[in-house]
């Protein structure tokens, strides 16, 4: 409860909460501008000495599957 949390998310987020920054990949859901900016938002959250990195995939589809193998391979690392 008490960890500094940050959300990755991807298209439509709405959470509110102390403890967790929200960061959108692409609110209007382009995977173009989520590529760009995945390695930048994980960065942030590293230097903001986050606790908890909560990352969603993004679909599966074309510059998706390239995002989301990037994802796994983060989360692998950690």
């Amino acid at each position: 409860q008490d960890k500094k949390i940050t959300l990755i998310c991807f298209g439509t987020c709405h959470i509110s909460d102390k403890n967790i920054t929200v960061l959108n990949l692409s609110e209007k859901s382009d995977p173009e501008q989520a590529a760009l900016h995945l390695f930048k938002f994980l960065r942030m959250a590293d230097e903001n000495e986050t606790e908890l990195v909560i990352c969603g995939f993004v679909p599966d589809t074309g510059l998706g599957r390239a995002i989301n193998d990037r994802i796994r391979r983060a989360a692998a690392k950690a």
